[in-house]
């Protein structure tokens, strides 16, 4: 027998002994927004047993995007983005059951580079790095698990 004809052969097996009806009573994903009394989209989303999966946009009231966030079980998990008002990238980075997580990029609302630094269960952790508007380094600072261990400002400012 082909893999094919075994595969159906198996899922057949499977609605007859569970049911069609069980089948269709599976939890499924529904497509959501919500919106401003005004009519315009505040959010847009997944939900799964009224839990919030998958990707979700949120935008201010003139509809412009704030933020794309992944979730997970009602948790951010997975990439993430948040803007400004005028659309530029704020930060992007990465949250892991709610918690930011790993490599996380801040930018000035001119689009240049603010921070970079690693997160560790939501605490700044390792080596940080922040430029002023202009793009010239003016700090780096050191973390342990969310305690500052060391800052050293830049001598040439």
């Amino acid at each position: 027998m082909t893999y094919k004809f075994c595969l159906l052969l198996t899922l057949t097996g499977l609605f007859l002994l569970n049911g069609w009806s069980d089948l269709q009573a599976q939890p499924r994903r529904q497509s959501v927004t919500r919106y401003y009394e005004s009519g315009e989209a505040m959010a847009a989303g997944s939900m799964k047993d009224s839990v919030m999966v998958g990707e979700w946009t949120t935008y201010t009231r003139p509809g412009k995007l704030t933020s794309r966030v992944w979730y997970r079980k009602g948790l951010k998990d997975g990439p993430a983005e948040y803007f400004y008002e005028n659309e530029q990238i704020e930060s992007f980075g990465r949250h892991v059951k709610g918690e930011k997580q790993g490599k996380w990029n801040y930018f000035h609302p001119n689009g240049v580079r603010e921070s970079r630094g690693n997160y560790v269960q939501g605490r700044k952790d390792k080596i940080w790095k922040y430029w002023d508007k202009s793009g010239f380094l003016i700090a780096t600072e050191e973390y342990d698990e969310g305690e500052l261990i060391s800052r050293e400002e830049n001598p040439n400012l």
